[in-house]
């Protein structure tokens, strides 16, 4: 990974700013309160919400406050929700729509044999699925729309097929109407046409692209293709260690968990600050069940909780390092 690549991730987790973490918890809440009128009980639609808040951000905060409603945990802090897998799909898009950095691939929908491409073409795939089904009105999903527009725009373009006219205006940031215009034949942009399938020439769209300022190639191949371990060689593995995995895929590792004051490990309301990894690593082994603050990509500390464990080589991740990691501090 060149000093390019990692400039830009590092100018990415810096400076995020996407509204698609308010559209997503918007969406739940709308999902619940339709929830309320399908089943006629408040209370049945309460359980099913907390059941739902439980498995994908926590029961701590359920277990501080029993009496709180479904609407009081999920309405109160985005910050909190970080954690959910389609949010970190949305936010990793983000990254590779308006960034051209490749998603992290825990998040993205590998099948055997895939390339790099498939799998992201599959992963906004089924993003779009998810916008397609969100019945109309529910909650406003402008800036996920945009993303996974401008996701589309960029895949296809790079994996050389034309774009529709609002992926191209989605991945140049600018608003349908004005990109109409751009085509009208009066206040026209040169090479920029529809063709019989209304899409625009990739040609003339990289070529348009390439001369607004705030547009940023594309890097993510530079990052590598997905791994190939058809090969791996046999040999004995450096000092390794067992660490905890959330359910998103993201471990205890020294880069991302370590906050200005070390690591911060335990249930909400009883936690501590350690800070040597190793012996927080310890701690946490010894938790009925491990739970720890790591940086996220909105640049928060979010509370996650271990599922399982994994083991890893002690050297590998102590090259790990956050992208968001000059960002925040805790």
């Amino acid at each position: 990974m060149d000093a390019d690549y990692k400039a830009r991730q590092e100018e990415y987790g810096a400076g995020y700013e996407g509204g698609e973490p308010r559209e997503m918890n918007d969406l739940i809440v709308a999902t619940g309160e339709w929830l309320e009128k399908l089943v006629w009980s408040p209370t049945a639609a309460d359980a099913a919400m907390k059941a739902l808040y439980a498995e994908i951000v926590g029961s701590e905060d359920i277990d501080a406050d029993p009496s709180a409603s479904w609407r009081d945990l999920w309405r109160d802090g985005v910050e909190r929700h970080w954690d959910s897998v389609t949010l970190q799909v949305v936010i990793e898009l983000h990254a590779f729509a308006f960034w051209g950095l490749r998603p992290d691939l825990n998040f993205l929908e590998v099948q055997e044999s895939d390339s790099l491409a498939a799998s992201i073409e599959r992963t906004i795939a089924k993003l779009r699925a998810l916008l397609d089904a969100a019945p109309p009105g529910w909650a406003n999903l402008a800036e996920i729309e945009r993303t996974v527009a401008a996701a589309e725009a960029r895949i296809r373009l790079d994996t050389g097929h034309d774009v529709t006219l609002e992926q191209l205006a989605a991945l140049a940031e600018v608003s349908v109407k004005s990109m109409k215009n751009l085509l009208a034949p009066k206040g026209g942009s040169g090479d920029l046409k529809l063709d019989a399938k209304d899409e625009i020439a990739r040609s003339a769209a990289l070529h348009w692209l390439g001369q607004r300022p705030k547009f940023k190639s594309s890097l993510w191949n530079a990052a590598g293709d997905l791994p190939d371990t058809s090969s791996a060689s046999e040999e004995p593995l450096d000092e390794v260690v067992f660490v905890p995995v959330a359910k998103d895929g993201s471990c205890f590792d020294p880069a991302t968990c370590r906050t200005s004051r070390g690591y911060t490990i335990g249930a909400k309301g009883a936690e501590i600050h350690v800070s040597d990894y190793r012996e927080a690593l310890d701690q946490l082994a010894r938790m009925k069940t491990p739970r720890w603050r790591r940086l996220n990509a909105a640049g928060g500390w979010g509370l996650v909780t271990g599922t399982t464990w994994q083991r890893r080589e002690l050297r590998e991740l102590a090259l790990l390092k956050s992208p968001y990691a000059g960002s925040a501090s805790a």
